[in-house]
């Protein structure tokens, strides 16, 4: 019965799966059924090493591959392209000499405070007219007529006083474009509506002191003799004239539009020999006169002033 039981068992197929650690693969091995019924316990004895040897045999064996592969993602960090040129630089001009207003930041809160009175008093006057109050029509009327009055009044005088002051000056060799002969000054001034305008003046011999009050220079509508003017232009064409040359130019400083230029005019037949310069010019007569509006007076602290401005005599 032992016997007859063992061959039943080695009748049916056999299957050994043999695990390989390193490959990940599954071996099987299939073992053929014995047709011979009458071996009995010798025989399943037999089969029992032979099944072994075709386990452990290559020929014998079927190789599969696994149920779940592992699945490898490659990745490569994401490049930039860095050799793209870089755009060229713009050459910053050459500054001889600098100046910074010691005011110029309290003239700025100055003009800011005054600014925003007047916004506020303009804005609150018709709340206050239609707001319910014990006081008449008149008096109120009066009242908010008192209030803008005198923010007008005070912001108009700020504007005023510090219109010329120049908050920050910067001196620069002359040009080669053909605009003067003598250094440029940049002049920035700040407009009652806190814009900053920036003026560049190509005559710094046509600088005179003033009489106008809270200012020490100005461009003057009569320079009087001056020496032989160089030829100059605007840029634009306009001022290819000998007969007038460009003396100075106001821009605003943000957008970079022209606000006004001032120029000068020969007055023909003035040249005196009484008045000859160190390179044998004479004396000429000069009118000038304004194309827009441009920034005629500044108030510059001359105290402050280095040598290197002695340009300005």
């Amino acid at each position: 019965m032992l016997g007859l039981t063992s061959t039943r068992t080695v009748a049916r197929r056999t299957i050994r799966v043999v695990g390989s650690r390193e490959s990940g693969m599954a071996q099987v091995a299939m073992v053929k059924p014995f047709s011979s019924l009458s071996c009995g316990l010798q025989a399943s004895q037999r089969i029992l090493p032979c099944a072994r040897r075709l386990a452990a045999s290559p020929s014998a064996s079927l190789s599969l591959a696994p149920l779940h592969p592992r699945r490898h993602l490659f990745t490569s960090p994401l490049r930039w392209n860095t050799t793209a040129e870089k755009p060229a630089e713009t050459p910053q001009p050459e500054v001889l000499a600098t100046y910074t207003g010691p005011m110029a930041a309290t003239f700025y809160r100055l003009k800011l405070f005054s600014l925003g009175s007047l916004t506020l008093a303009s804005a609150f006057t018709p709340v206050f007219l239609l707001a319910a109050s014990d006081l008449s029509l008149a008096g109120r009327l009066g009242l908010s007529a008192t209030a803008i009055v005198t923010s007008v009044v005070s912001t108009a005088l700020v504007a005023w006083i510090g219109k010329p002051y120049v908050g920050r000056m910067s001196l620069m060799p002359a040009p080669a474009d053909g605009k003067g002969q003598e250094p440029i000054i940049e002049a920035y001034t700040i407009t009652w509506r806190i814009r900053t305008l920036q003026t560049r003046i190509y005559q710094p011999s046509l600088i005179r002191p003033t009489s106008r009050p809270f200012a020490s220079w100005e461009l003057p509508e009569n320079p009087g003799g001056v020496f032989h003017l160089p030829q100059s232009s605007s840029g634009d064409g306009s001022g290819a004239n000998e007969d007038r040359i460009l003396v100075s130019e106001t821009f605003d400083a943000k957008s970079g539009k022209v606000v006004g230029k001032w120029w000068a005019e020969r007055v023909a037949g003035t040249a005196s020999n009484s008045g000859k310069g160190a390179q044998g010019e004479f004396k000429e007569e000069a009118r000038c006169f304004a194309e827009g509006k441009p920034v005629r007076h500044f108030q510059v602290h001359e105290e402050l002033l280095g040598e290197e401005w002695r340009i300005l005599g």
